[in-house]
């Protein structure tokens, strides 16, 4: 869901409006996001999300944490393609 506007939000050739538009829209859904999760803190998918989020929001430490809890959580449940979402979305807190 939120993939789809990542892109947007960057898109070097949109206008100026286009690029609100799109931001708008990711900070839309990452508050809709964070309300699902709230409901559901063991949702995997909606954690990995909320990471997305952080980062893009400059929240580095938040995002780490996140992506690494959702990584355990993955593991801890044998959910492989999360795990390696996880993996791959991993940033250092220290180095950004």
């Amino acid at each position: 869901m939120i993939g789809k506007w990542w892109g947007a939000s960057l898109c070097y050739s949109c206008s100026r409006d286009e690029r609100v538009r799109a931001r708008d829209k990711v900070q839309e859904a990452c508050t809709k996001l964070d309300a699902s999760f709230r409901r559901d803190p063991h949702a995997v998918g909606i954690q990995l999300n909320l990471g997305l989020c952080a980062q893009d929001a400059g929240r580095i430490a938040t995002a780490a944490r996140l992506f690494e809890e959702a990584r355990d959580r993955a593991t801890d449940e044998a959910m492989v393609g999360s795990r390696n979402a996880a993996k791959l979305s991993t940033v250092d807190p220290r180095t950004s």
